[in-house]
Parts: C-alpha cells; structure tokens; sequence
C-alpha cells in the first residue's frame, strides 16, 4: 500500500480501524495544549500515522469543526461566486491580463467545484459528527474527505488572510514520513 501524501485509496474511508502506537523519539511536537506528546498512532489498515491526541480533545475539535467547516466552506463558495459573477475582473495577478480561454476555464473549473460543495460539505459534518462517538475513526474519516476533494477535486481556498489553505483542520492529517 502507497502512504504517500498524494494516495488515496478506498482503505482511507473505512470507518472502522485498528490503531497501534508508535513511539518515535526523534520526533518532537512541543504543544502540550493539545497532548501531542510526540507519540503517533498507526492505523493499520491504510499504514498512515497520525499524530497522537486524547479522545476528549478529539471530541472537542470535532464539536468545533461541525460549525468550523460549514462557515469556512460557505466562505470559500460566496467568494468562488463572486468570482465567477465578476468575470475574474478583480482577482489575480493584476500584472497578467487573462485571455478570454483562460477565464472560461477557471470559470468551468469554479462552477464545478461551487456544484460539489454541498456534498462535500454534508460528507465533513458527517465525520465530525462520526467524530464525536468514535473520534479516531471521525478524525481520519475527515482527513480523507479533506484529501480527497484537495488532491482528486481540487477545492481548496484561500483563508481569510489570502493564505492558501488547502485543509480546514490540518491536525487531522496524517504525517507521511513514517510507516
């Protein structure tokens, strides 16, 4: 099996699991706010190893991502919207004049991703809300939602800041340099 970060398979959506601890010292997460304690938790039906954290923090953040998600994603369709509507005459780079192609492509490609956003966003507040009984599975459930409609769909955004953000927690995903 692949555990690179650009691999998605049908194990990544499995929602029941079996976890093992992995203990790597080399590792070093300073952040005892949300018990990180740079230990990892394997899953062993994908091999992907994510980040150690308590239950009740995971419950904690899952509660926060059924509100989190919905606003973050509703953003990033009103500003897709408004792109589309404005005919990309405000947005990026203003030093480059975009053909009349390239706009109906990036056009094609925002309606697109505006159709798959309820669905993505219903697919994320099930997981969360999956999360908040079984917060392992919910947590990984969340992650492969989020890297598949990054990698495979292409919805990301830009946060609030104009940073872009391809993940709304990007706790929950799996670090790939081990196995």
């Amino acid at each position: 099996m692949s555990v690179d970060s650009k691999s998605i398979t049908i194990w990544d959506f499995c929602p029941w699991n079996k976890w093992e601890m992995l203990h790597d010292n080399a590792r070093d997460v300073d952040d005892n706010y949300f018990n990180y304690d740079g230990r990892y938790e394997k899953d062993v039906t994908t091999g992907k190893a994510y980040l150690y954290q308590h239950s009740g923090t995971l419950r904690a953040k899952h509660a926060g991502l059924l509100i989190l998600s919905v606003t973050w994603h509703v953003y990033q369709a009103i500003s897709r919207l408004f792109k589309v509507l404005t005919f990309y005459s405000f947005w990026g780079d203003s030093t480059k004049t975009y053909p009349l192609l390239g706009r109906l492509g990036f056009m094609g490609k925002d309606i697109l991703k505006l159709a798959l956003t309820p669905g993505l966003v219903l697919a994320l507040e099930i997981a969360a809300l999956y999360g908040l009984f079984f917060p392992k599975e919910g947590r990984k459930e969340y992650a492969s939602i989020e890297r598949f409609a990054h990698i495979k769909l292409g919805i990301s955004g830009k946060d609030l800041f104009g940073r872009f953000v391809p993940y709304c927690a990007p706790c929950y995903q799996p670090f790939f340099g081990m196995s």
